[in-house]
């Protein structure tokens, strides 16, 4: 009875044991849960066209993030989402290319999950020097990530329009996605360092 307490003691303490510090982990960890947040980010993105906007659900593999604006001569709308855009840009000024919505979709879905990625992987490192950092199990992460990329970035690069111009169920769209999205970096974060 004595040794078996003494093995639980032993695996309560190591489950309960620091995993602070270690920057590279928190990286790996970071960007594992970014790659899983960006997936419930499309998730959430077809629900809401089902649910609350009526409109049938999206393509399969259609890139989201945020607020959409197709980009004219007349100037931004909403049909498409800013990482079509961006990957139109890319290949226009890159290699002088104009691609197809199909090609379009694809390079802006694999934007749209390197740059999550890449973000979870940057607050996966900061919250192993910064604990403070995943307060509120990674909401004010996701606010955070909304308001920079969504709100100030995405318009200022031309691939949105305007935040005042932009319907309020976009800017709540956009808003719980992103909050989806520290949530479930922070989630998975946590699960990983907790077992490595």
């Amino acid at each position: 009875m004595r040794r078996e307490r003494e093995s639980m003691m032993s695996y309560q303490q190591w489950r309960d044991r620091p995993v602070r510090g270690q920057t590279y982990k928190g990286l790996l960890a970071g960007l594992l849960g970014g790659l899983v947040a960006c997936w419930a980010m499309n998730q959430w993105l077809v629900l809401w066209q089902r649910v609350v906007a009526g409109s049938p659900a999206t393509r399969r593999g259609q890139p989201v993030v945020g607020q959409g604006g197709q980009l004219s001569q007349e100037g931004p709308d909403e049909r498409q989402p800013p990482t079509m855009h961006a990957a139109a840009a890319l290949a226009h000024r890159l290699f002088l290319y104009v691609p197809t919505d199909s090609e379009k979709q694809r390079v802006g879905q694999a934007l749209h999950y390197t740059f999550g990625m890449a973000t979870g992987a940057l607050y996966g490192s900061l919250a192993e020097a910064f604990p403070v950092l995943t307060t509120a199990a990674g909401l004010p992460f996701g606010m955070v990530v909304w308001l920079l990329a969504d709100e100030i970035a995405v318009p200022v690069l031309g691939l949105s329009k305007p935040p005042a111009q932009q319907k309020r169920s976009t800017h709540l769209y956009a808003f719980t996605a992103h909050c989806l999205y520290g949530l479930t970096t922070e989630c998975t974060r946590r699960l990983v360092r907790r077992y490595w």
